[in-house]
């Protein structure tokens, strides 16, 4: 499930005392593309975030 913001959409938040988490999930196809993902989607949270 997808949550939308006025800044956008993100595939999982939740939050704790402390924390706020927000997960972007990205379908790997193969396994030499795992960091260039990882940095896609920290780049991703970090576009839409106002933190």
């Amino acid at each position: 499930m997808e949550y939308q913001t006025a800044l956008g959409r993100s595939d999982l938040c939740f939050e704790d005392d402390k924390n706020l988490y927000i997960c972007e999930f990205k379908v790997i196809r193969k396994v030499n593309k795992v960091q260039s993902k990882i940095d896609e989607a920290k780049a991703q949270i970090r576009k839409k975030s106002i933190l």
